[in-house]
């Protein structure tokens, strides 16, 4: 499912008939990961593993939390560490919890190894909601301008400039945008 429908991007841009359908259609996928990409979210719920070397992961529970914002997350489905053999082993989900966006730790430091070969994996669910209706207005709208700025170019569409993000749009995108903070 999209985070915005095709009747949505032509009710934005005063689109009344089917005749550019095809055009909005092929360049939706591309807005929406423009989005995506500059915002640093999922705009549908999606899930993800975020993969942290034993070393860094260790060093973020010395303040038993994790931050995982950059992705909206709404869940944390599992943690799991890794041996330097490559033996997964499934953290007991009673000794974590997600609150204000991060990985919150009843435990001061997971045991295993230091070594910075072994690795945790913390599988999360991330978006703004399963469907549509949970993706906020203001990035709708930004989606909306960006398909706006490619139809609205002149040229041979192998040659439009979909890398280019319009400032105006950038302006509807920066509050939803996020920030990476590691350590407190």
């Amino acid at each position: 499912m999209d985070p915005v429908t095709l009747a949505d991007i032509k009710l934005y841009n005063f689109v009344k008939s089917d005749s550019r359908d095809s055009e909005i259609t092929q360049f939706l996928p591309t807005a929406i990961k423009k989005v995506e990409d500059y915002t640093g979210r999922a705009l549908i719920d999606q899930e993800f593993d975020i993969w942290y070397d034993a070393e860094e992961f260790k060093q973020m529970m010395g303040n038993n939390f994790a931050y995982l914002s950059t992705l909206n997350v709404t869940s944390i489905e599992s943690i799991s560490s890794f041996s330097i053999d490559g033996t997964e082993t499934i953290i007991d989900d009673t000794t974590y919890r997600l609150q204000n966006n991060q990985a919150k730790f009843d435990v001061t430091i997971p045991s295993g190894s230091t070594r910075a070969q072994d690795a945790y994996k913390i599988s999360v669910r991330a978006g703004y909601g399963a469907d549509d209706t949970e993706v906020p207005a203001t990035l709708k709208t930004a989606i909306a301008y960006m398909i706006k700025h490619y139809l609205s170019f002149k040229g041979n569409v192998s040659t439009e400039p979909t890398n280019h993000i319009p400032n105006m749009v950038k302006e509807f995108m920066t509050p939803y945008t996020s920030t990476m903070k590691w350590f407190n």
